[in-house]
């Protein structure tokens, strides 16, 4: 594939917190001297060698006038919006409805044969393949096997039947490692799971400070204090907070080395970088697909368990396996048969899978997924790591993030600072902001009137996350001075009731 952005990347030049975690930036020349960086020129210029940029078309753009809140704003043209929040819900690629009227016309004229031959006019297959077909796709976006990958229920359900299945509290291990501020799913489910055990919540959590970021060597102390009591490890792979990517495969490896089981949640993850989570030796993970993978909200997710699990080695005449739920619905993807889920000779995790996906939201994200099928994770990871490395440089320029002095030479400067790490290895697409608590809401109504849509977490952090399927360098440029009018009107404010 050609990929114009390649160049851009340089080797670390500088000792950073984590420095093993990729590239800096180094942006494309511009076509002119004359040409700032900082200026709209350079801005298009970089949208007119993005070799993704056709992608956008792929996506259904709200129009300002079919938005129901303020994000109308005060002009009579309509125009797309400005859409930033993909972190959250992905934008609706234009696909997904035709491939959910293929399967309403299936169903209606084939009934029970739709899910076993495919009609010579139809672009989708028989339900009875879209299962399989979903996983190979959601296994090359995540770097698993076939046999590895499950699209399944959603995360949380995903994540409580994997810790079910492989949580075992022996031999004076029962401790469970997690962050501090891990989402509230994450939290209850590892709690959850103690409690079922009648082990003491308190005793028997391990929690890492990660306010603001988590460093890997924090993560190792914790491993290396509690690894003769610690039976598994559940970490986010992108903290959702601050867009902080931690380090997978060098934690997996440390956690591996000790003995402990360890469990990613990539629910900001998946479909945002690149992921080898069968090469990473990752025992388990789950995701969602409602966000970089724009599968719609609320919309199946997938789960990934390491082919090692599922293998079964003779000892002394009996068989070496890990009991786990079985379910009817079990196949042997290589043969297609079914499999009896008493028998312990299955070599596969797919007797894991409870029960027949929904055919109608795996035919949603099969129809996102074609979108993916247009490029690869690598293309996409380097124009996202350009575009929101453009957008933090924008952000430095004008609010001069940079100058320990900035506050005194502009008090507006104070109202602002980045939590995501600046390394491009150390994050996602997503920039976390933070934006003093009294002024966030006039901010986000500031940028609502200007067509701006992003993701809020209260009392004071804004999550700005320009996905390279859709977004463009023109639509950072913009963000950052509607930013810019909006701090000073809302810093205005501020001031007025200070006074």
């Amino acid at each position: 594939m050609d990929r114009p952005f390649v160049p851009a990347f340089a080797e670390r030049q500088s000792l950073n917190r984590e420095p093993d975690m990729g590239p800096t930036i180094a942006f494309p020349r511009a076509e002119t001297e004359e040409t700032l960086m900082t200026s709209r020129d350079y801005a298009q210029m970089l949208d007119s060698i993005d070799p993704l940029r056709n992608l956008r078309s792929e996506f259904c753009i709200p129009q300002t006038s079919s938005m129901t809140k303020s994000v109308k704003g005060s002009g009579s043209e309509d125009e797309p919006i400005t859409y930033f929040a993909g972190n959250v819900v992905g934008l609706q690629p234009r696909a997904v409805a035709g491939f959910i009227q293929h399967y309403l016309e299936q169903w209606g004229t084939q009934a029970l044969f739709a899910g076993l031959v495919q009609p010579p006019d139809s672009a989708l297959l028989p339900w009875a393949q879209i299962e399989l077909e979903v996983a190979r796709q959601m296994g090359k976006i995540v770097g698993a096997k076939l046999e590895e990958t499950f699209p399944m229920a959603g995360l949380e359900a995903s994540l409580r039947l994997l810790i079910e299945s492989f949580y075992r509290p022996v031999g004076g291990k029962t401790k469970i490692i997690v962050e501090k501020e891990a989402l509230s799913s994450n939290f209850l489910a590892a709690g959850s799971q103690l409690a079922w055990y009648d082990l003491n919540v308190e005793e028997n959590m391990v929690l890492i400070d990660s306010n603001p970021l988590i460093r890997t060597k924090q993560i190792f102390k914790a491993i290396d204090a509690h690894a003769e009591s610690t039976a598994m490890i559940l970490l986010s792979g992108i903290q959702c907070d601050t867009g902080q990517l931690l380090n997978i495969p060098k934690i997996t490896a440390y956690a591996r080395s000790h003995n402990i089981l360890i469990c990613w949640d990539l629910a900001d993850a998946a479909g945002n970088v690149e992921l080898s989570l069968h090469d990473w030796d990752v025992d388990l993970a789950v995701w969602s697909t409602c966000s970089y993978m724009n599968s719609g909200p609320g919309s199946i997710g997938g789960m990934f368990v390491h082919e090692k699990h599922g293998k079964i080695n003779p000892n002394h005449g009996q068989a070496e396996w890990r009991p786990r739920s079985a379910s009817w619905s079990a196949k042997r993807r290589d043969a297609g048969s079914i499999v009896d889920a008493n028998s312990q000779a299955d070599p596969h995790m797919s007797r894991l899978q409870g029960s027949n996906g929904s055919t109608l939201e795996l035919t949603a994200v099969l129809g996102s997924l074609s979108v993916f099928r247009k490029t690869d994770m690598g293309a996409l990871r380097e124009k996202s790591v350009l575009l929101t490395g453009y957008l933090e440089y924008l952000l430095k320029a004008k609010f001069n993030l940079e100058d320990p002095l900035r506050e005194l030479q502009d008090p507006l400067h104070a109202l602002l600072t980045i939590q995501t790490p600046k390394e491009p290895g150390a994050r996602g697409a997503q920039l976390s902001l933070k934006i003093h608590h009294e002024i966030l809401d006039k901010v986000i109504e500031v940028l609502e009137e200007n067509h701006i849509i992003v993701d809020v977490k209260r009392p004071s952090i804004m999550r700005i996350a320009p996905v390279p399927l859709y977004n463009t360098f023109d639509e950072v440029w913009r963000f950052a001075q509607v930013l810019e009018e909006a701090l000073q009107l809302a810093g205005a404010t501020l001031g007025q009731s200070e006074d």
